[in-house]
């Protein structure tokens, strides 16, 4: 009885460790969660960032390469009477303007570059078909720069505009499309474009397109801008697959910390518990002992007093045991002792605690024993006790002596209690011997 009592509190305490071990793993995997999110998140800001310079670089790069050609390539060759003209490809003396040597170096740069970014020159100004503003990104970056330009945006910056970008999805892959202004820089460029709004096919263009009027350029204006795209996908698909590593990482190494807490916590309880019994029960009856007895009676009996429910105290000394161990050794003992808290366990209530004190002494308590006929209970006691126990060839018989009090009428304490029922067991003691 007493070592399901104790089993029975250990299994409470086993489920409310469970309960706390799962709320911290599920706080564990909400962090681990939360954590990936907030990786995510700041790669992605990465990602965007490192994107942003690339394109910079790469516009940057482009734009220096055209004025490094128009200042170095073109100027001297017109000096030796070789111009720049559009229509090179049908002239032996004559080099592209360089506007579109930037074109031709784009076209290059996106065929070598593995598809890691590509860019082209555009125009507002019908200079080219094919540089024209085809879709929305590039009319709204047009319209910013030229905004910037104007001083009617709040990001207006004298000389050179800022560039401008945003992250838009093509398919399945986010592509990063930028773009900043191509300005004129000199008088040369500005006169041979100007030169070149002049030419019939350009009026026509023009006229097709709804505009009236001749485009004049001064140093300074916008005459074009770079686009470059750079997909975000190739590194999006890296840097997920290293942050699901590191996570994986992460989340083992939490995992195994968990286990490793978890056998440690549970072992630690196990001991305990073994601990615990060891220090609590009876080795020889499997009872409460004494340890066990104050501690489980005295909590059983704050019980009582919250919900105002009796107890009763039941104070017992073997009579004839002296007689059993000189007789028959200490083993005819010890089975006289087994037995007795066997049967005791077998004639109490699973709400009573069974202990044994020590010797040949027991204690009974009876939480919330209000209504028991306790003259019938004893009576039962030690009719039980008297049955004879086999042991060998032999039969042993002994005796009992019991002393009551009661919770809370006799005292509110166990160790009262026990003083007060040990009293009552000497006097029944004694009552025995005169009637014997």
């Amino acid at each position: 009885m007493a070592r399901e009592i104790l089993l029975a509190k250990f299994e409470r305490k086993r489920r409310q460790m469970l309960l706390v071990g799962s709320i911290f793993v599920a706080l564990v995997i909400v962090l681990v969660l939360a954590s990936y999110q907030s990786i995510i998140s700041a790669q992605q800001k990465i990602i965007e960032s490192e994107a942003i310079r690339i394109a910079r670089i790469v516009t940057e790069q482009a734009i220096v390469a055209r004025s490094t050609y128009a200042k170095n390539v073109v100027d001297r060759l017109s000096k030796e009477g070789v111009s720049a003209t559009h229509d090179f490809e049908n002239s032996l003396t004559a080099v592209p303007i360089p506007a579109q040597f930037l074109k031709l170096m784009a076209h290059e740069v996106n065929e070598r570059n593995l598809g890691l970014y590509k860019y082209r020159p555009l125009s507002k100004w019908n200079l080219n078909p094919a540089q024209g503003l085809t879709d929305n990104f590039q009319r709204w970056a047009f319209d910013e720069l030229e905004n910037q330009k104007r001083g009617k945006a709040e990001s207006a910056v004298a000389g050179t505009p800022n560039p401008v970008w945003r992250i838009e999805s093509e398919g399945d892959e986010r592509m990063l499309r930028y773009m900043t202004a191509d300005i004129a820089i000199s008088e040369g460029c500005v006169s041979c474009h100007n030169a070149f709004e002049l030419k019939p096919e350009i009026q026509r263009r023009r006229t097709e397109a709804g505009l009236t009027g001749v485009k004049v350029f001064n140093v300074g204006d916008i005459m074009g801008a770079l686009e470059a795209n750079i997909p975000l996908g190739k590194v999006e698909s890296i840097a997920s697959r290293n942050t699901r590593s590191s996570l994986n990482t992460v989340a083992s190494i939490s995992l195994l910390g968990l286990c490793l807490i978890g056998g440690v916590t549970f072992s630690s309880f196990n001991r305990e518990k073994k601990a615990e019994q060891r220090a609590k029960i009876d080795a020889m009856t499997g009872l409460l002992n004494r340890t066990g007895f104050m501690d489980e009676g005295s909590f059983g009996l704050e019980i009582c007093a919250r919900k105002n429910l009796h107890a009763h105290l039941l104070y017992l000394d073997l009579n004839g045991f002296k007689a059993v161990n000189d007789t028959y050794g200490h083993d005819a003992g010890d089975a006289v002792l087994r037995v007795v808290g066997q049967r005791l366990s077998g004639i109490t209530r699973s709400v009573d605690l069974v202990a044994r004190l020590g010797g040949d002494e027991f204690c009974i308590l009876m939480l919330g024993s209000k209504g028991v006929d306790l003259n019938a209970f004893i009576a039962k006691i030690k009719e039980s006790v008297r049955e004879p126990v086999p042991f060998g060839n032999q039969v042993l018989q002994v005796g009992t002596s019991i002393g009551c009090s009661v919770f809370p009428e006799s005292a509110d304490e166990l160790s009262k209690l026990m003083k007060i029922a040990d009293s009552a067991m000497y006097e029944d003691k004694q009552a025995g011997k005169k009637k014997g």
